[in-house]
């Protein structure tokens, strides 16, 4: 037998150099499997945040109505039933993996699995994909919500740090201690001032901080504060942009990558049908 003829006309890219591998492993259906679930689990974990987001007490997102469904009993009730989906798809995946890694022995099944799997999945993220591209953000909600509950006490606590040159564990107590404050007199973050901050600062460290109402304000902006994460991995808009294109650009290359394999298989088929042609034809 000629492995590396075998290997060229069924498109591998190599033989595999073990036998009992080539003919019994089973590690390429685990590995398959393994990556579509970590796939949707990551999708799920979107999925959640969006869930929680879309409901009435947030209402920072609103998910088009073809991919929700009404309640039964609440005329009122939007219930966004392709989130469910696509996070019990993650589900039955992290099931059939588990499975999987107990029934690998078997060629028949385990091969079966992760086709239906597979399927499942691709229908998944393409519902995902539709649900985002349709998503209406509410901004200014999110943004008030922002101020309201504050999400920007970590910014004050370091502009502390920064402008008095205090410890880092002088600025997070003194902040503390402000929040406390604020909410003891029914106070959100967007009303606090320097005399509040100056209250706490004295209660804590015995005297004031003068960081001026202006600076505060600035601070606790939560649109200074996306713009100012310009590390790499942050919030900024073109930190944000230069990661969409970067994935973008990851994409496109897998996409290539996926075209030259298919393009391989597709010359293996002609190979193998000329092959075969070849030993019917001889006398």
């Amino acid at each position: 037998m000629n492995r590396n003829r075998t290997a060229e006309l069924l498109g591998f890219d190599a033989v595999c150099q073990n036998v009992r591998d080539a003919n019994a492993g089973r590690d390429f259906v685990l590995e398959a499997l393994s990556a579509i679930t970590i796939l949707m689990v990551n999708v799920a974990w979107a999925t959640d945040t969006i869930f929680l987001f879309c409901s009435n007490e947030f209402s920072f997102v609103e998910i088009a109505d073809r991919y929700c469904g009404s309640s039964s009993i609440m005329p009122q009730k939007k219930n966004p039933h392709s989130l469910m989906v696509v996070s019990e798809t993650a589900s039955q995946l992290s099931g059939a993996m588990s499975a999987m890694l107990t029934n690998a022995r078997s060629i028949s099944s385990s091969i079966k699995t992760v086709l239906q799997n597979f399927d499942a999945a691709v229908e998944a993220v393409n519902l995902w994909a539709g649900i985002i591209s349709t998503l209406q953000v509410n901004k200014e909600i999110m943004r008030q919500r922002t101020l309201d509950f504050w999400a920007l006490a970590t910014d004050l606590a370091g502009a502390i740090v920064r402008i008095r040159s205090l410890p880092w564990r002088t600025a997070h107590q003194i902040t503390s201690i402000l929040v406390r404050m604020a909410l003891e007199q029914g106070k959100k973050a967007s009303t606090i001032d320097s005399s509040l901050l100056d209250l706490a600062a004295r209660e804590y460290i015995g005297e004031p901080l003068n960081l001026g109402d202006d600076e505060i304000r600035r601070v606790l902006d939560p649109l200074r504060a996306v713009k100012a994460r310009t590390l790499i991995g942050g919030t900024a808009p073109a930190e944000v942009q230069r990661q969409i294109q970067h994935c973008s650009d990851l994409h496109r290359r897998d996409t290539e990558a996926l075209a030259h394999k298919r393009k391989k298989l597709d010359e293996a088929a002609t190979k193998l049908d000329g092959a075969i042609d070849v030993i019917l034809n001889t006398d």
